[in-house]
């Protein structure tokens, strides 16, 4: 039918909404249109009369009672018109195309996210080939393991040097004892020499380096005994600061004498060899200054024995002493096999050696790549990522231009959404240069490893200072590479904040990011509560096992091995209660049941009871799902000729037509669209309908039941009062039931001292309302009877669907109005005789002055 919106009492009800001051209950609510089918279906004509009046009242007038009429009036009529489906309310409806605007701009943002996120990582994915560098470098690690791990003091070390290090990094022979050849011919200069696990050629040389307490030279006295021996001993190789000239006349004895080594006093005592932990590292001996440092270089050019006699020599004038605090050893290996792409990996040991008394060793492997692009698919992956970006910056440019032709360049950012984006257009940047400087770095790398390979196997003590060289600039380029890799790392992590944004965008996505937003405030001040408590166990846990276990050595240690028992509640009970039996089960029962089994259950119900509350106040029960916003776009996508967008829709409802009507159905917008697609009606009506729900809902909290039971009670109580004196009052006759009876006294009158006492006749009566019985002309009596007929006309038909105990009342109360209205009459005649009376007492013709009676 058609849908005519009740003027006569919503048209204030909107008013009221306007004009209701901030902060009152009404203008907390949208007003509520009233339909004759709505109101004949919530509630009756009268009661709905009752609400209007209340709506137009001044909110700072209103009673509890008015405010529960108010919010009934809202949660009916929404219920009706929700249920009615096709039918909206315009305030409902434009706040629905409101959230549409907002998030339209969210999903539109979306695939934009998602895709500048994809083609990033998969330019890194393609740039640093992590796949098949750890199938190379994971080998190579366990190679470095078996060498080392079995060495337990610095001789056995020695032992390893010589032996299965000398075996794996510097082959010259294939399995069967047969010497690989330095070239196959043609353009090959390389050959097979020097081939690490098949594939991985070695370099240049094997740069072996050393820090010292004192950075003066040292060595034992040593007599040479061969070539290879008397040239690293008359140069002082090793025991002399680089940098230094090199000497070559230094005291090696006479040739041909048996060479002979004397420690000097240092003794090599053993000290025990173990994986360095990184959480020990600040607890150890640290590099030196590279000016400060010791070192020498084993070339592959050599032969194994005459590498074994130079180690040898090196252990013999005690290279490695007391005064030692670390030492390190680099290479470089080629490999041009894997995935068909040049990559130069630099494989360093670093060797620690505490005064504790133990030898800590940790293994480094960095991939330089010598060809930046690893395919055609890595190019297009880098173009539409750059492509991204530019028009990103633009787009965010043109935004912020925008807002500073408004003045509102402060608010731009201000905004988090804006300020965030900014920086993630930074972050790009930052990886573009990345991206040119890893161009320089290969090229650089390229440049420095083609000097040196230019001499093929012929490279000697001749060419240390090119190979010095290229050790020193593949080292820095290496170390500026792994700033590059780390910024890398932490651009993903912040593309993935960037989903956050996004992802508020759907009602129920938005849940669990609106959740993370609230409960911050909880776990900032649960956070406070835990620290303090988490570190007091940290440095229980060093004191109590740091001196037996690495995992509590150091308070970086202890703090990782603490958190790892927290999220994983596992623990090593046999090790860690070795010792201190009993001051071990108390720090172990306590933490338990403290801080795993209480806080961190405690931290689930924090996130679970704000996702419910958020779910609860979001109303996400009955929010779109997913794969409706899916089918939601793809149907814009389909009628996207006809299709109105939103900000259209939001200029019609503002226009005067639709000022006055408080409902807009589906014949409205279908009115003044024709060719609105059918599948967009559905969509914003389905909307409106859900939030027409939600507002007829959200009144019937506690708070509102409350206020309605108060009312309710109050009503009930001045009801039941006023009930109660009509039925004792009506046993009594009717005058002195209903009018106040009086004290005779003696009148004070004009004629004074006659001692006639005053009566009903001469004193005013009161009723018992409050107010004096007003004694009103024919003509006024006639016009007072036409409007309460006219009153009692329109009321007829609330009465006729009153409760029968009201109708009950409402009859006894006419009754008493026709009977107040007939003794009004017959005091008017009385009083009418006794102006007669007095008339007759005092002639006109005697010229006194008549009393006013």
């Amino acid at each position: 039918g058609p849908q005519v919106g009740w003027r006569t009492r919503a048209g204030p009800l909107l008013a009221e909404r306007d004009r209701a001051p901030e902060g009152s209950n009404s203008a907390a609510r949208p007003p509520f249109p009233v339909t004759r089918q709505g109101a004949a279906a919530a509630v009756s004509a009268g009661e709905m009369a009752s609400i209007a009046r209340a709506a137009m009242k001044d909110p700072r007038n209103r009673r509890l009672s008015d405010d529960v009429r108010i919010q009934a009036g809202h949660m009916l009529t929404f219920d009706d018109l929700a249920r009615r489906g096709g039918m909206a309310e315009r305030h409902i409806m434009q706040r629905v195309l409101r959230k549409k605007i907002i998030n339209n701009t969210g999903f539109l943002a979306l695939p934009l996210t998602l895709g500048y996120f994809t083609l990033y990582c998969l330019g890194i994915f393609y740039h640093e080939d992590i796949t098949n560098v750890f199938s190379l470098e994971s080998l190579m690690r366990m190679r470095a393991d078996d060498i080392f791990q079995g060495a337990e003091s610095t001789d056995q070390l020695w032992e390893s040097l010589m032996g299965s290090f000398l075996h794996t990094f510097f082959v010259q022979e294939d399995v069967y004892g047969n010497p690989l050849p330095k070239s196959v011919g043609g353009r090959d200069k390389w050959g097979l020499w020097g081939r690490v696990e098949t594939y991985n050629q070695l370099q240049g040389a094997v740069r072996f380096t050393t820090s010292r307490k004192s950075p003066d030279n040292y060595g034992a006295p040593y007599t040479c005994s061969s070539n290879v021996t008397c040239r690293l001993c008359r140069s002082n190789t090793g025991f002399q600061r680089r940098g230094l000239p090199v000497q070559t006349d230094f005291d090696c004895g006479g040739w041909g004498e048996t060479g002979t080594a004397s420690a000097g006093g240092n003794s090599t005592g053993g000290r025990r060899l173990k994986l360095l932990r990184p959480e020990l590292r600040t607890s150890l001996p640290q590099d030196a200054d590279e000016e400060d440092t010791f070192s020498f270089f084993l070339y592959p050019t050599d032969s194994r024995d005459a590498i074994r006699e130079a180690l040898e020599y090196f252990r013999a004038r005690g290279w490695l002493d007391l005064e030692t605090t670390t030492m390190e050893i680099k290479m470089y290996l080629l490999n041009c096999e894997l995935a068909n792409r040049c990559r130069l990996e630099q494989f360093t040991l670093h060797f620690r050696f505490s005064e504790g008394g133990g030898i800590y060793y940790s293994r480094q492997i960095n991939s330089v790549f010598l060809v930046i692009f690893s395919g055609p698919l890595n190019v297009m992956a880098d173009i539409c990522w750059f492509a991204v970006l530019v028009s990103t910056a633009l787009f965010r440019a043109r935004l912020a231009w925008k807002a500073f032709l408004r003045s509102e360049l402060c608010e731009h950012f201000s905004n988090v959404f804006n300020a965030w984006e900014w920086v993630i257009l930074l972050m790009g940047s930052f990886n573009v240069y990345g991206f040119y400087r890893l161009t320089q770095i290969s090229a650089t790398t390229v440049e420095s490893l083609q000097s040196v390979r230019a001499h093929s196997w012929d490279l000697s003590r001749d060419n240390e200072a090119q190979i010095s060289e290229m050790f020193d600039t593949v080292s820095a380029e290496v170390s500026e590479l792994g700033w590059l890799r780390e910024g890398m790392n932490a651009y993903v992590i912040i593309l993935m904040f960037r989903f956050f944004v996004s992802f508020g965008a759907q009602p129920r996505l938005a849940v669990v990011t609106s959740t993370l937003k609230a409960v911050m405030t909880d776990m900032i001040h649960f956070v406070v509560v835990f620290l303090p408590t988490f570190v007091a166990y940290v440095v229980s846990g060093n004191l109590l096992f740091g001196r037996k276990f690495d995992g509590f050595a150091t308070l970086q240690a202890s703090f990782g091995t603490c958190f790892r028992i927290f999220m994983e509640s596992e623990y090593e009970w046999e090790t860690l209660s070795e010792d201190y039996y009993w001051s071990t089960v108390a720090w172990v029962w306590t933490f338990i049941l403290l801080l795993v089994l209480l806080m961190l259950n405690m931290v689930l119900a924090i996130i679970l009871d704000v996702y419910n509350e958020v779910r609860e106040a979001t109303h996400s029960k009955d929010a779109e799902c997913i794969w409706d916003t899916v089918y939601n776009l793809s149907m814009r996508f389909i009628h996207h000729r006809n299709w109105v967008s939103e900000r259209t829709l939001q200029r019609e409802l503002a226009n005067d037509d639709y000022l006055q009507r408080s409902i807009v159905s589906v014949d409205d917008l279908k009115g003044s669209f024709p060719d609105i697609p059918t599948p967009e009606t559905d969509n914003l009506y389905a909307d409106c309908q859900k939030d027409m729900k939600w507002a007829a809902q959200k009144d019937l909290d506690k708070r509102s039941l409350f206020q309605a039971a108060g009312s309710v009670q109050t009503s009930l109580e001045r009801a039941n009062k006023i009930v109660r004196i009509v039925n004792e009052e009506e046993t009594r006759d009717p005058l002195h039931s209903w009018v106040s009876p009086h004290t005779h006294r003696t009148a004070v009158s004009a004629m004074e001292g006659d001692g006639t006492l005053d009566t009903f006749l001469t004193l005013p009566a009161s009723s018992k309302g409050g107010e004096h019985p007003r004694v009103l002309g024919p003509e006024e009596l006639a016009a007072l009877e036409d409007a309460e007929d006219e009153e009692a006309e329109s009321c007829a038909g609330a009465a006729a669907s009153s409760p029968p105990w009201l109708q009950e009342i409402e009859a006894l109360l006419s009754g008493q109005r026709q009977w107040l209205r007939h003794a009004q009459w017959q005091l008017q005649q009385m009083q009418w005789q006794l102006q007669l009376a007095h008339q007759t007492r005092y002639p006109a013709n005697d010229g006194g002055q008549m009393p006013v009676l």
